[in-house]
């Protein structure tokens, strides 16, 4: 039997949510269903699992498992004696003592972690001029889900022995956010959930968006995913998850700027127009008094036809809009391969968010710059090309 779940904990905006389907798309798909189908109905999420609503809570509380996400070449990464390191080392310790099922991959991905830090850097925390050399080592290194993550928040741009590593803009600098980390943030989180089991009251609300009272309220901050409002370690989870859908991949550096921007999934140079807050800023970081090119924005694809995990995650992969005179590089050239040639797969809309630089200069958050509806008309002409 086949049940339609409506999953109104997630919806387009912020970017938590949006990524928090992905999420629950992939891990079921993965884990637990793998004939599962989910689309876009209005503003909320659907899912046709063979799963009812009971038992896909159950899945999550006492069968998921989780994503081995690590940042060694960050801050707070827990693999290091420094002072800073100490809550995300504990965390990462009690990960690696628990017996739990669920977590074998995790500690298994977490010993080769271990072993190509000791081999890359002698154990210690690299400098600037390490850190594409450890990113690179582990890209060869972990398997399993892992390469999800890599791909997530490292991109290697070139070839041979010329190789680059960026930092896609999704997870800031490589998981980290100013002085946060991001994969600080998750473990902790699988901590609360999976390890303590502190939040499965929380879980009905995270699925469903009903019966929210203030102890939903994680309190910690989920940096640029969800600026403001509410949040439990369950959504931060979720969110991360779906992230590991939205990979960069491998290009080969053709110029220094249009490369760069075609790293990820629809994701293109900012563009300080078609938003009521536009403004010049929009489409640089300061930096030091310098005006350096911004973050870039990301327009993120709602379908309305039931999609399996494996056909959205290709639309993911194949995520570069083209027009008749090239890909699209910025806001301007995105919005005309949607407004005058369409799109393919069942896409009927675009969320655009903007990557953009907070007062403090130091962190940034995903902002919502808009709807684009795809025209209702076939056309071939519109497509999504592998980056290579």
């Amino acid at each position: 039997m086949i049940h339609v779940l409506e999953l109104n904990g997630c919806a387009p905006t912020p970017l938590a949510h949006y990524l928090k389907a992905l999420g629950i798309l992939r891990l079921v798909a993965e884990q637990a269903d793998r004939q599962a189908r989910a689309w876009w109905e209005g503003e909320r999420f659907r899912l046709a699992t063979r799963l009812d609503a009971g038992e896909l809570e159950r899945y999550f509380l006492e069968r998921y498992e989780p994503t081995p996400m690590f940042n060694p070449w960050g801050g707070r990464s827990g693999f290091y004696p420094d002072g800073s390191e100490k809550s995300a080392r504990q965390v990462l310790e009690a990960i690696e003592r628990t017996f739990d099922s669920r977590f074998e991959s995790y500690r298994k991905t977490l010993k080769v972690v271990r072993d190509v830090i000791t081999k890359s850097t002698g154990g210690t925390k690299p400098g600037d001029d390490g850190k594409d050399y450890l990113v690179l080592a582990l890209r060869r290194s972990v398997r399993g889900k892992s390469p999800l993550w890599m791909d997530t928040v490292t991109s290697v741009i070139g070839a041979g022995d010329n190789l680059d590593v960026e930092q896609p803009a999704l997870f800031g600098t490589g998981g980290n956010e100013g002085s946060g980390s991001y994969t600080s943030a998750y473990m902790a989180a699988i901590e609360q959930c999976l390890l303590k089991r502190a939040w499965d009251y929380a879980i009905s609300t995270v699925l469903s968006g009903q019966n929210y009272f203030p102890g939903c309220s994680w309190g910690q901050s989920m940096g640029q995913f969800i600026p403001e409002g509410a949040a439990t370690p369950w959504d931060l989870i979720l969110a991360f998850e779906g992230a590991c859908v939205v990979r960069s991949s491998v290009s080969t550096r053709n110029t220094t700027v249009s490369a760069r921007w075609m790293s990820s999934p629809f994701y293109v140079a900012p563009t300080s127009y078609g938003y009521p807050s536009e403004a010049r800023m929009d489409e640089y970081v300061l930096k030091n008094g310098k005006e350096l090119p911004g973050r870039g924005e990301q327009w993120f694809p709602l379908w309305s036809q039931p999609m399996s995990f494996a056909e959205v995650s290709q639309m993911f992969v194949e995520g570069r809009a083209t027009t008749k005179r090239g890909r699209a590089t910025d806001g301007w050239s995105m919005l005309r391969a949607i407004t005058s040639l369409g799109i393919r797969q069942g896409i009927h809309e675009f969320v655009r968010y903007g990557y953009q630089q907070r007062n403090n200069l130091a962190t940034h958050f995903a902002v919502p710059l808009g709807r684009f509806r795809v025209p209702e008309r076939n056309s071939p002409e519109l497509v999504f090309n592998c980056v290579s």
